[in-house]
């Protein structure tokens, strides 16, 4: 869902970042690979430029913030549906639940 600027926000990423890591060895993804396979799955237009002041894109930004915002409720992290493990994301029981409940 587009937020107030146009782009897309972390929470929008829930379920395409849920997606990639279940569909992935492991059920793991690094940080890098998760944001190529978002980058394709989910092709953010307004997203794609440079965030201003800084030198990648704005869906990069929002991958690392996964990380940053775990103990902010509704986080995927604080929620429980990922694990941040060895430089990456880890999708857990309760992510693999929820996409259950998506029909995933």
């Amino acid at each position: 869902m587009p937020n107030k600027t146009g782009g897309i926000s972390e929470a929008d990423l829930l379920l395409p970042t849920l997606i990639e890591l279940a569909s992935s060895p492991a059920d793991w993804l690094s940080m890098r690979q998760l944001i190529e396979k978002l980058a394709v799955a989910v092709t953010p237009i307004e997203d794609a430029g440079t965030v201003e002041g800084r030198t990648d894109v704005q869906l990069s930004e929002l991958v690392r913030d996964m990380v940053a915002n775990k103990d902010v409720a509704g986080n995927i992290i604080h929620e429980g549906y990922v694990e941040y493990v060895d430089g990456g994301l880890k999708i857990t029981e309760s992510g693999h639940k929820y996409l259950q409940r998506k029909g995933y």
